[in-house]
């Protein structure tokens, strides 16, 4: 396995060689954000449409963004609590809409929502 990091031009590649055949790709650092969301221990993050759902573990809440990073709105109180807007430490969100599904680690729980439009 060779890597390569050049890290001026934020060009980064790995090649890995996995039996007979080896990927090389290539990726472009595009952006970073979380810093202006105050985000603490964002765990992971799910796609749908146009949007981007993160969980953000330790304040406890879930992001909702657009595309370009914009917070378009927020599921939680931002403090841990248990109930229908309250979360202890969500690690994990999948989004197939209309439907979004919270892995609430520390209440033992997911909670499956519905989230309609405007």
């Amino acid at each position: 396995m060779s890597r390569r990091r050049q890290t001026a031009a934020c060009t980064w590649s790995i090649r890995a060689t996995t039996g007979c055949r080896s990927l090389t790709p290539r990726w472009r650092h595009r952006a970073s954000f979380g810093a202006a969301l105050n985000l603490s221990a964002p765990k992971y993050l799910a796609f749908d449409a146009d949007r981007i759902w993160v969980a953000d573990e330790y304040n406890h809440r879930i992001l909702l963004l657009d595309r370009g990073h914009r917070l378009l709105g927020v599921l939680g109180t931002g403090k841990r609590g248990r109930g229908p807007n309250a979360y202890y430490k969500p690690e994990a969100v999948l989004a197939r809409a209309p439907h979004v599904w919270v892995i609430d680690t520390y209440n033992d729980r997911i909670v499956l929502l519905r989230v309609e439009e405007k």
